[in-house]
């Protein structure tokens, strides 16, 4: 990592997902599997791989289980 790169980084998760329905009549967009891997995840995972330290995910819609499946840190990355 450089020294000028972001160590903190933004995921906005909020949307209904509505036209990816039928996938969305169960889940929240970010939790819809692509290849066996949800979306917040690689998200997350390509974060972390640039050397981003903390991100803060902006949820709504389903929020509860985004917030779950998310926890407060996901290996070296702290999730606000």
């Amino acid at each position: 990592m450089t020294t000028n790169a972001p160590n903190k980084a933004v995921i906005l998760a909020a949307g209904l997902g509505s036209r990816m329905r039928p996938l969305t009549n169960l889940r929240p967009k970010p939790l819809v599997k692509v290849n066996g891997t949800s979306i917040l995840h690689d998200a997350r995972r390509n974060l972390e791989a640039v050397g981003v330290e903390e991100v803060t995910i902006v949820v709504g819609y389903r929020k509860d289980a985004i917030q779950y499946a998310c926890g407060s840190r996901f290996r070296h990355l702290e999730i606000k």
